[in-house]
């Protein structure tokens, strides 16, 4: 068996573990309507504090097209584009969904075919980051070739990473964590960096944006 395919293995194996986990431990447990309302304000506030400059880069926010917003129905949303001066670029994009089931099915393989981008390579487990995925894009803009690599990943209350969108699924058949929701992140680079400068953005970005995934995956009290 190939490394990629061990690790995705591996992934999946410790995300149905944690999430059978999750399941047992609030099994009954459910919030309530002031505790859901809470946790979603709390959310919203990490992410409006992620900052606009990282270091040397500079951020600026991006809109996000009204129809992906009414998909989504997000509690809050984070698009924005970050530039250092060596004239790197990497945009970086964080949704949170009020509900689970409203982040079922919006993923790249998904989502980016039905702009116009067309898939370049298999997707692959992520090295940088544990229950991640690569996905490569590729389109034709005003004549040139556009590529597009997508780091991704979700993030749910009490389970944490989340491997894939069946487990996603899942989840969102737990009744009594559904309605806190789910978020989804994305790393995007508008072409193939090279893999050290692919690890220090990626390294770089986690840190802005871990006190906001700390909060989704913290259950209310």
């Amino acid at each position: 068996m190939s490394s990629s395919r061990t690790m995705k293995t591996v992934s999946i194996a410790l995300t149905g573990a944690l999430l059978l986990g999750a399941m047992a431990l609030r099994s009954g447990t459910t919030f309530s309507e002031a505790q859901v309302t809470a946790y979603h304000a709390e959310v919203r506030s990490a992410l409006e504090s992620i900052p606009f400059r990282v270091g040397d880069w500079i951020g600026v926010d991006t809109p996000v097209p009204p129809a992906a917003q009414r998909l989504l129905r997000p509690n809050a949303i984070l698009s924005r584009t970050y530039r250092d001066p060596e004239g790197r670029q990497a945009t970086v994009m964080l949704v949170h969904c009020r509900d689970t089931r409203d982040m079922i099915g919006h993923y790249p393989p998904i989502c980016y075919p039905a702009h116009g981008w067309r898939t370049e390579r298999e997707p692959v487990p992520a090295e940088l980051v544990d229950n991640a995925t690569w996905y490569r894009f590729t389109r034709q803009s005003q004549g040139q070739q556009v590529d597009l690599l997508i780091l991704n990943y979700l993030e749910a209350p009490g389970v944490g990473r989340v491997a894939d969108m069946d487990t996603l699924r899942s989840l969102a058949e737990v009744r009594q964590t559904r309605g806190l929701g789910a978020a989804q992140i994305q790393i995007l680079f508008e072409s193939d960096a090279e893999p050290a400068d692919q690890q220090a953005v990626v390294e770089e970005f986690e840190r802005v944006l871990a006190p906001v995934v700390a909060r989704i995956r913290e259950l209310p009290t």
